[in-house]
Order: structure tokens, then sequence, then C-alpha cells
């Protein structure tokens, strides 16, 4: 059992890309199912449970393979968290906390977003809500798609324009569940 894990060590450097971690090819369309596979034979692999009467180096060394495979899977499992990671693999700087210049009909459309919750007094309101914001999610992530297929020609500013845009829609998200929470309680 060491020496698989010893083994796995030696063949995914923890400085290893996400995508490498886990022999995947690295774009944006991944198969998850693959990814599933894949973190569930590394963590049988690297489990701390599985190094309880081993040294406490190789205690240590086995929970830090334990994190980053799971942080590395987090991240890719995550279209939104992976769109930005292959971003930052690509060596575009999308600007996230700098750049708020935003297409003024996407500005138009967040304060009408933040209007209607602010004004939702229904739980159907909200989920009407909710479905719009999810439908612009899904445009931007397709968008996100195609833009960082590979043997595209990337347009690093449109696709920064839609990363800040895709994560202001999943925080705005957030505010709407938390919103449709509230009215459920009153219910």
């Amino acid at each position: 059992m060491e020496q698989a894990a010893g083994a796995n060590r030696t063949n995914n450097p923890l400085h290893q890309d996400d995508f490498a971690l886990f022999h995947l090819e690295r774009k944006f369309d991944l198969d998850t199912a693959a990814l599933d596979e894949r973190w569930k034979a590394m963590q049988r692999l690297s489990h701390p449970d599985k190094f309880a009467t081993q040294s406490a180096a190789e205690q240590r060394v086995a929970l830090q393979w334990s994190t980053r495979i799971n942080e590395a899977y987090r991240r890719l499992k995550n279209p939104l968290s992976r769109a930005l990671y292959l971003s930052e693999l690509l060596g575009l700087n999308v600007q996230l906390q700098t750049q708020t210049r935003m297409p003024e009909d996407f500005l138009l459309k967040q304060m009408s977003w933040h209007e209607s919750l602010d004004e939702a007094q229904e739980l159907s309101q909200v989920e009407e809500l909710s479905q719009q914001v999810l439908q612009a999610i899904e445009v931007e992530m397709s968008q996100c798609e195609k833009m960082l297929s590979p043997g595209s020609n990337l347009d690093s500013e449109r696709l920064g324009e839609s990363l800040r845009a895709w994560v202001f829609m999943d925080r705005f998200l957030e505010s709407v569940k938390s919103r449709a929470s509230l009215l459920q309680t009153r219910s």
C-alpha cells in the first residue's frame, strides 16, 4: 500500500497542474465522469486513514496529497472555477478584482436583477429571477467553453468580460437563494 502511494506521488508531483494531476486534457469541456473516477482512485491510494500506522512524516505526506487531490478536484469539478483556472494556466489575467468595466447592457441587466430581487415578495418571483440568472449563466458558460476550446482564436478581453459576468451572476445567485430561503421560512 505504501509502495502504491509512493508510486502515485512519483507519477503525480504536487506541483503538477490540476489537469495533469488527473491525466486530463487541458480544456474546459472535460469528462466529469472520468474526473470523478480518477479522484476516487487517487483518494483510495492516498487517504490519510491508510497511513494511520505509518510514520508521522508519511502521514503528513498522505495528508498533503489528500488535500492537493481534493483541492484540484473541486477546482475542476466546478465549471466556473475550472474556467478561471484554465484562463490562469493560459497566462490570461482576467482582472476579476481590478477590472470593473462591463458592457452597458450587462450593467442594465444587473440593475434590473437587483431591483427584482429587492421587490420580490413571493417565492415564485424569486424562482423566476433564479431561472433568468441560470439561463444567463448558461450563455456565459457556453461562450467561455468556445473561447477556451483547444485551437480556438482566443479573445482574452472578451473572455475576461465573460468570466467577470459569470462570477457576478454566480455570486448574485447566492443572494437569490438566500432570499428564496427567507421567503420559504416566512411561509
